[in-house]
């Protein structure tokens, strides 16, 4: 239904989105599920209403008492019956046919038992009322399954809670209408009115398919598979804590059917038919409308205050007050009163709270226990319900021994969720530690839990660190719900859970925070005073610096004087930071730095430009920091600098892409232009991806330019990580299909090369291979860059069939013959057939780049000196990288990137008998043997002989531990050397050698335990 007006239309939508968190975007297909579900609700009570007074009152009050349990026993073996049906026969055909074709099917059964009803017939009463309550089931089972095509699961989980509030909604009109229209039309044509429901229900589903168009939700798949691959059965019985829930849904069907039972056999007693349509009319119509209030105003206030046990009790406490009162004084009105309880609180209440207890258990048990409480469980604690109905019909018991029955059922359901409460906070505690190591799947329970009952439940935990877990999840949501637990936990004797709290506090808890500023532990006053500063701005100055006499709270202070007070904080805090930079103590220096990596206050370039340049580098570091949140183009030449220390480098990288996200990039660009190596200048353009500014065109230009194949696939990966973002060619660069053709050609070329390369295969393979990945890379741009991206991964894997597939998939996302080229070139198998490269070789590769140019200048060495150019730069260079591409560390990595470790290695030379380096001495360099023998010995027990191509020491270098054995030469023994601090840089600037190296090591470690269980076994 579209609204005329659009101020009105907004005025509404902002509304629901205010109080249901219904989005403008989702509001149409919201409020239709939502008529669906009123419509339901609207069945539900007619139907039932229509068969139970046609069933009371048509039949003696004797056969009333013995059939009602059979009735029961029908109702719970429909339910499971019909489940199994539906989900054996839901794939086989289309959704919509198959709710329609039921749906009708429904309402031509409903026309059916109308007429009938003639025949005066037990069993037709008995058939009615089943089917309708079958009936029922399947609408509500269909419901729900269809929604699941519209809303993914978290929305499903934010929304849910005001669809399902059409079900109240329909109670309350269906019981209001109840009454009229069996005095107008008659009781057994309330059937008709059912019948008309059911075929509306088929209109609903036609209507919302045409309408809306359905998600396709990954979520919803991975919790499909969940529930597809949940955890075995057996294993849901072995826990504790699951067979305890399984006992109270059990517990609370029984108690349901004793209830029912009991209010349906009196009323059947007092009232006639018409009476009866007036009594449960009014019955059911009271029902919806306190529903719709518990619903709506009540629950969550329940939840959010009370947790999830306590509100679990409510229900079962006021059955036991109604029941047992019930059993001492049988009458008509304790029973309705029980009934109106448990029909209101049971749906509203009890279900949404019942569902939070699954929240601690993984995915796999969470689903399966989940799906068997709302299937199989429920309706066997009905069946069994039925069951004791028949065993006390049999002895003749009356009406208050079935309430006491009731009453005993409802104190077990009381006790054992009573003993739930000590195990689920526990396993809140376990999984809440559990996810704190797992980002995502901590944001997956944040979203979980739309409601807070969890999180106060978790916040009232005995255990600090599960607290202060809370604590920080309640600083990621809007935390004002929270805020007298908080208060309370300001006062905690724990004094990290103590400073939290109170560093969460706002307006409305000044006295607390008063009170915590006068505390006798440090980090609690540090919280306090944050808080504040941050409440009274100004007013909070004479505070602050009072404080800074405080040598615990100095720090803290400064930061409150310069980010809350203002301008009187400025004229106290700016000279003193002028002393300070001034100082000649490094700590003095350091915290500037690192009040201004706090603040992150903009203007303050010169500032951070002495500290980036201060002699004590944990200033430096901390200097760093605030340049990431700070950035200024001023600063670009101290961050360079920067890129060249290890430990600063992350953060210099970090700061460089902040600066290049708030500016348009002229620092960087300029930077560009000048001279740097590749491991800065790679940096400095990967920044520019992240821009405010578009420099796509900048990247080509760098890409054109480059005569370098590493900063030309950096400026590809850039191109095809924006093309990913972006989802549609909008950037073609003029020239693209003649640089790609070029590429294609130097790439034929370099192939071609390498299978005549001789001791140049290698390099030229390598390289070749480079090219292919930069052509994949670069043809994003234009084409499929999601498609592109996973040929890429599969090209050069190790599956044959995968390359084959992958190579028959690009076909079909490029160009024909750019594709089958791209693939000669990916699957060529290298033989070496040449002894070397010819002159007009050599010449044509030296025209490719200057790699290229490198191997040619090192291939004619070879060729007119017989290799005895040892003082050429480039021979030397070409040498050492042949050596590394021997040892099992380094040969994943391209020869390109080895270039960058070839420049780094030193030789070194050993004579028989002399000590590399001694058990227990420091990790300061990598070793390479090129030849020779080196023995290696921890204590009297010699562990290893290493011969050529191989490596030691690297693992000293990543633990910084040291060396583990002593390694001694057998012979004289020529090895290469890569010093520690050169090592960690190259790991920290080349991802590609880090994760070859890691590769590396995980073979090796692969390999020394299958030796390991070999000599076992042996």
């Amino acid at each position: 239904m579209r609204i005329a007006a659009p101020g009105l239309q907004n005025t509404l939508q902002k509304t629901f989105e205010a109080l249901f968190g219904v989005r403008p975007r989702e509001f149409g297909v919201v409020q239709t599920f939502f008529f669906y579900f009123v419509l339901i609700g609207i069945y539900a009570t007619i139907g039932a209403n229509a068969g139970d007074i046609l069933f009371l009152a048509r039949l003696g009050s004797g056969r009333v008492e013995s059939l009602l349990p059979w009735i029961y026993m029908g109702i719970a073996a429909s339910a499971i019956l019909i489940t199994l049906v539906y989900e054996s026969i839901k794939d086989r055909f289309s959704r919509t046919g198959l709710m329609v074709g039921l749906q009708l099917m429904m309402a031509v059964a409903a026309v059916g038992g109308r007429f009938l009803v003639p025949l005066n017939s037990e069993g037709i009463y008995i058939g009615i009322c089943i089917a309708i309550e079958a009936f029922s089931l399947l609408a509500f089972t269909m419901f729900f399954s269809l929604a699941g095509d519209y809303f993914t699961s978290r929305d499903a989980r934010r929304l849910y809670g005001y669809i399902t509030g059409g079900v109240a909604l329909g109670f309350f009109i269906g019981g209001s209408l109840t009454e009229p229209l069996a005095s107008f039309i008659g009781t057994e044509n309330l059937l008709l009115v059912c019948a008309a429901l059911l075929a509306s229900f088929a209109i609903m589903v036609m209507y919302i398919s045409r309408s809306f168009t359905p998600i396709a939700d990954a979520e919803q798949q991975d919790e499909a598979e969940s529930i597809q691959n949940g955890a075995p059965l057996a294993q849901l019985f072995k826990n504790t804590y699951l067979v305890v829930i399984f006992a109270v849904v059990v517990m609370a069907g029984i108690a349901e059917i004793l209830i029912d039972y009991n209010f349906k056999v009196l009323a059947s007693s007092v009232y006639n038919e018409e009476q009866l349509a007036s009594f449960f009319g009014s019955f059911w119509s009271r029902l919806g409308l306190v529903s719709l209030f518990v619903q709506f105003l009540l629950v969550g206030w329940l939840l959010r205050n009370r947790g999830v046990i306590s509100s679990l009790l409510i229900l079962p406490f006021l059955l036991i007050i109604t029941c047992y009162s019930m059993a001492i004084v049988p009458s008509l009105a304790f029973a309705t009163i029980s009934a109106f309880i448990f029909f209101t609180l049971f749906e509203t209440l009890n279900t949404p709270a019942q569902e939070l207890l699954f929240l601690p258990l993984d995915t796999r048990m969470r689903h399966r226990a989940q799906a068997l409480c709302g299937g199989a469980l429920a309706s066997f604690g009905l069946g069994l319900g039925g069951l004791v109905l028949l065993v006390l019909n049999h002895y003749h018991f009356s009406v208050s021994h079935v309430a006491l029955a009731a009453g005993i059922t409802v104190t077990l359901q009381f006790v054992l969720t009573f003993y739930l409460g000590p195990r689920y906070r526990q396993l809140l505690e376990k999984s809440l530690q559990r996810l704190a190591f797992k980002p995502a799947d901590l944001e997956a329970f944040l979203h979980r839990i739309e409601d807070t009952s969890v999180l106060v439940d978790i916040l009232r935990s005995k255990t600090d660190s599960t607290v202060l877990m809370a604590l920080d999840l309640v600083a990621m949501k809007p935390h004002v719900k929270y805020l007298p637990i908080i208060s309370e936990l300001a006062g905690s004797a724990s004094e990290k859970v103590a400073a939290r709290a109170v560093a969460l506090l706002g307006d409305g808890q000044a006295a607390a925070i008063e009170k915590a500023l006068v505390d006798s532990r440090p980090a609690v006053r540090m919280a306090a005073l944050r808080s504040w500063c941050r409440l009274k701005r100004e007013y909070a100055v004479c505070h602050a610096e009072m404080a800074l006499a405080d040598p615990f709270l100095f720090d803290t202070a400064f930061y409150c004087i310069v980010s809350y007070c203002g301008f009187p904080g400025a004229l106290i805090a700016y000279p003193r930071i002028d002393t300070m930079l001034r100082s000649d103590i490094d700590d003095e220096r350091f915290r500037v730095a690192r009040l201004l990596s706090e603040i992150a206050v903009p203007g303050t370039g010169a500032v951070l430009k002495l500290l980036l340049n201060d002699s004590c580098h944990r200033v430096r570091i901390e200097a760093l920091k605030a340049v990431a949140k700070s950035p200024d183009p001023l600063l670009i030449y101290e961050l360079i600098e920067n890129l060249c220390d290890f430990d600063a480098r992350p953060l210099a990288i970090k700061a460089v892409d902040a600066l290049s996200a708030c500016t348009d990039g002229e620092a960087i660009l300029a930077a560009l232009s000048r001279e740097h190596p590749y491991s800065i200048k790679a940096v400095l353009l990967r920044s520019l991806e992240y821009s405010r500014a578009d420099l796509r065109g900048h990247v080509w230009e760098s890409f054109i330019s480059s005569d370098d194949i590493r900063m030309k696939i950096v400026a590809a990966n850039i191109f095809k990580r924006l093309r990913l973002k972006v989802g549609r060619a909008d950037f073609v660069p003029d020239g693209f299909d003649e640089v790609i053709t070029d590429i294609i050609n130097g790439a034929k070329l370099v192939s071609e090369a390498a299978m005549a390369g001789g001791n140049c295969s290698v390099l030229l393979r390598d390289h070749a291979r480079l090219m292919v990945e930069l052509l994949i890379s670069l043809l994003c741009v234009k084409y499929d860059a999601v498609q592109l991206q996973r040929v890429e991964g599969y090209l050069f894997g190790g599956s044959e069939t995968l390359r084959a597939n992958a190579g028959e998939l690009l076909e079909l996302i490029l160009p024909k013959q750019t594709a089958r080229q791209i693939v000669e070139l990916a699957l060529v198998e290298y033989s070496c057939k040449g002894e070397g490269l010819s002159d007009s070789t050599e010449k044509s590769l030296a025209a490719i780049d200057s790699w290229c140019a490198r191997i040619a200048q090192y291939s004619s060495s070879l060729g007119e000196n017989g290799g005895i150019m040892q003082d050429s730069d480039v021979y030397r260079l070409m040498s050492n990288i042949s050596i590394l591409k021997q040892v099992d560390i380094f040969r994943d990595i391209p020869a390109d990137y080895l270039m960058t470790v070839a420049a780094i290695a030193v030789e070194h030379t050993l004579y028989t008998g002399e000590i590399l380096f001694s058990q227990g001495d420091a990790g300061d360099a990598l070793y390479v043997i090129c030849e020779g023998e080196i023995s290696i010995r921890s204590g009297e027990v010699e562990k290893a002989r290493l011969g050529p191509n191989t490596h030691i020491g690297e693992m000293a270098l990543l633990d910084d531990q040291p060396r583990s054995a002593t390694a001694r030469a057998l012979a004289d023994t020529r090895l290469i050397r890569i010093a520690g601090n050169d090592f960690r840089n190259l790991l920290g600037s080349h991802p590609r050698i880090t994760m070859a190296l890691l590769s590396a090591l995980a073979r090796r470690l692969r390999e020394t335990m299958n030796s390991q269980q070999a000599e076992r076994h042996t």
